[in-house]
């Protein structure tokens, strides 16, 4: 499908948009792609417009939907398994990243539509080997061991389940900016053992920090649709957002207009109910056309890529300290035009 086409009719539909002429192929396409099928039916259905869903295809949908479910209590348990593992070697990890928005919106349901691929949990550094253990102990095997400057500590997984467990010591993203988190401003989960939750303020920063600086969406544009979805619930969610704190995580100005920029992506594509002065902001907005852009000519991406590098022409030299490990920076730009291309997008 046309790359255009697929993100205008994806983001129809989360805005609950459906005509006579709604090409149900391509939409489904679309979400299947993004991986948001069972997170498009629930936009629909708040909408008020999923009855006007064709049987066929809510048939297809109800099918993606169950298996989903499925597939994310077994991760649960997972997770829940984890936890009791490392409670009982006195380790009170944090939930991370899709389990942390199930837990934060709707920790009472046994279905949640964002689908999942894995379980991420963080500990405090001191702690990470005694962690280990403990999770060894409880059937728990290494897949991975990481440089112990990487974020991320361990993989491990259990024969039978369907994903693997990351274990952190600290969120991904470059580590100043991660860190300004930590672990502070956390809540006991409202699930089984010991566990802590992120506010969903420090979600949503965590979550534009991944995306923005860890996978280098800032600067080779492209959106990935399900943390736009995870934004847009937390937003909504019961937790309110304190906006005003947020903003205050945001240095230097290159970070806000990067974070804020992926804002405009969620408000725009996933319907999230973002502030409108966040909106009305000039700078994120070219970012976000940038974005926009690069992901639908991505042949394009490294001259587009030295155009966001333009617009934060002065602002980049109080930027340079966070180059370096955990996040894509500006001198792997060098590295797109040796290669002659850009990184693939996501949508």
């Amino acid at each position: 499908m046309n790359r255009g086409r697929a993100l205008a009719v994806l983001s129809s539909g989360f805005h609950g948009r459906l005509s006579a002429t709604t090409d149900w192929m391509e939409l489904l396409e679309a979400a299947n792609s993004a991986l948001v099928t069972p997170s498009l039916y629930r936009a629909l259905e708040a909408a008020g417009v999923a009855g006007e869903i064709p049987e066929d295809a809510a048939a297809f949908i109800a099918m993606i939907g169950l298996r989903n479910d499925e597939r994310n209590l077994q991760l649960r348990a997972l997770a829940f398994d984890a936890v009791e593992a490392l409670n009982a070697v006195e380790v009170i990890p944090t939930y991370l990243k899709g389990m942390a928005v199930w837990a934060s919106c709707d920790p009472a349901a046994d279905r949640y539509p964002r689908m999942m691929s894995d379980v991420d949990l963080l500990v405090r550094p001191e702690q990470a080997e005694r962690g280990i253990e403990g999770l060894l102990a409880r059937g728990f095997r290494l897949l991975k061991r990481y440089d112990p400057n990487e974020h991320v500590v361990a993989e491990l997984f259990r024969d039978g389940d369907v994903g693997i467990l990351d274990l952190h010591q600290r969120p991904p993203g470059p580590r100043d900016m991660a860190e300004r988190v930590g672990h502070d401003g956390q809540t006991q989960a409202a699930w089984p053992g010991s566990a802590r939750l992120p506010s969903a303020t420090h979600q949503i920063y965590l979550t534009c920090l991944h995306d923005m600086f860890h996978d280098g969406g800032f600067w080779r544009g492209g959106f990935d649709v399900r943390h736009l979805c995870d934004i847009a619930d937390l937003v909504r969610g019961p937790g309110a957002v304190a906006w005003e704190a947020f903003e205050g995580l945001l240095q230097p100005r290159l970070v806000r207009n990067a974070v804020f920029s992926q804002l405009v992506a969620a408000h725009r594509i996933a319907g999230a109910p973002i502030p409108q002065d966040i909106l009305r902001r000039v700078v994120p907005r070219l970012h976000h056309r940038r974005h926009r852009a690069q992901y639908l000519h991505p042949d394009f991406g490294f001259p587009l890529a030295l155009l966001g590098i333009g617009l934060e022409g002065f602002n980049l030299p109080r930027y340079w300290p966070h180059l370096g490990a955990d996040g894509m920076t500006v001198k792997t730009l060098l590295w797109w035009l040796h290669r002659g291309r850009a990184y693939p997008n996501k949508l």
